[in-house]
């Protein structure tokens, strides 16, 4: 058995100095330092650093200078990984872009064998084929639309053995489509859209409880239609991501959001690329060029913003700037919040006996100093 000792935060709260008693598949105790019995227990001491459960980023693209879409291969994926859990992420769900049915194939096959090896990969998130043409991100424009391929084909075989996600545009998949889409498994999220209020509660009303990248891929808010921000973000069904890089919102989009909704309805997620944790500069999504501007932001030929370089860490430190937020709050969203959008806060996502001994540890001033990943 082995032992970890720190500050903890665990169910959205700093519990204090706490040694957490873990094998290689549970948490199995939780108690003060002083009563660890050094004979039966390997113990490792964080001093003060935190520990927390280990973060979960829902929608990342790349890091470490790969891809996870393109450069498909063994040690392309394990640069990836190592990249991610060296800034303190521990579980993540890599994006797929609108593509043709084929490469939907490939990937769904490549992933399929690649979560044997990399338990940290918890899923795919399809961003697509059902989104608006006018908000594709970087999908490729031939390969969007409504009912554009055989979806099921794409998704069904993977339900047993990881999570689905899909971003859509209501306006751009059937009803009846969505409805069974769910009725399978799959975690449906509002984004890439350009619907309006009325036809987003429509959508709310099936069961989606989830929505991409909020104010980023859709049409702002207006007093007489608030379109799809405006109910996600008024509805206390839907729990919302945002990119806190400091350059796809506002400060005050980031106040707002924190202001009207909980702490474990916001996920903080990277839109990873290659640049994070890497010393990549430049680099090719589809047909998009896409480099590091002078200000920081990754943008495309276009000067469209193209995802983000900045590690989970860094978004949670500038979430708690600029709405003042309690460290074990900011803490929910990059732990709790993303575990129940997933369905499986039964597992991960919090410090708890009985939970999967996955942790994040770091330093007062919000620096990655370790991760565990199934107690290892």
């Amino acid at each position: 058995m082995k032992a970890i000792v720190g500050n903890v935060i665990a169910s959205g709260s700093e519990i204090g100095r706490r040694a957490i008693i873990f094998d290689g598949t549970r948490i199995s105790d939780i108690r003060t330092p002083d009563t660890l019995d050094s004979s039966k227990y390997e113990i490792e001491d964080f001093g003060d650093n935190y520990i927390a459960a280990g973060f979960i980023d829902l929608h990342i693209n790349g890091a470490g200078g790969e891809i996870y879409q393109f450069d498909r291969d063994p040690k392309s994926t394990e640069k990836m990984c190592q990249a991610i859990a060296e800034v303190g992420t521990v579980y993540f769900v890599p994006v797929i872009s609108a593509t043709d049915i084929e490469e939907y194939r490939q990937i769904r096959d490549y992933t399929r064998n690649t979560i044997e090896v990399h338990p940290q990969i918890l899923g795919i998130h399809f961003e697509g084929p059902f989104i608006n043409s006018e908000k594709i991100g970087f999908g490729r424009p031939e390969c969007i639309g409504n009912n554009a391929v055989d979806c099921r084909d794409i998704y069904y075989d993977l339900l047993d053995d990881m999570k689905v996600m899909m971003t859509i545009a209501p306006e751009a998949l059937d009803r009846d489509i969505a409805l069974k889409m769910m009725k399978d498994g799959v975690i449906l999220s509002f984004g890439h859209s350009k619907s309006s209020a009325d036809l987003c509660r429509d959508y709310l009303d099936l069961g989606i409880r989830y929505s991409t990248h909020l104010f980023n891929g859709m049409p702002p808010i207006t007093g007489r239609e608030p379109g799809l921000a405006g109910v996600c973000l008024s509805s206390p069904k839907v729990t919302c991501s945002i990119v806190l890089d400091g350059h796809h919102l506002a400060d005050s989009a980031v106040a707002l959001t924190w202001k009207m909704k909980s702490s474990d309805q916001v996920c903080l997620i990277t839109d990873g690329m290659p640049p994070l944790n890497s010393s990549s500069s430049k680099f090719k999504y589809h047909d998009f060029e896409i480099s590091i501007s002078e200000n920081g932001a990754l943008l495309d030929q276009r000067g469209a913003l193209s995802g983000t370089k900045v590690p989970q860490l860094d978004m949670c430190k500038r979430l708690i700037d600029i709405t003042g937020a309690r460290l074990d709050k900011a803490v929910d969203t990059l732990t709790r919040a993303p575990a129940k959008v997933l369905g499986l806060e039964h597992k991960i996502g919090d410090v708890r006996v009985g939970l999967t001994p996955s942790f994040t540890i770091f330093s007062k001033t919000l620096a990655p100093v370790a991760t565990f990943l199934n107690g290892q």
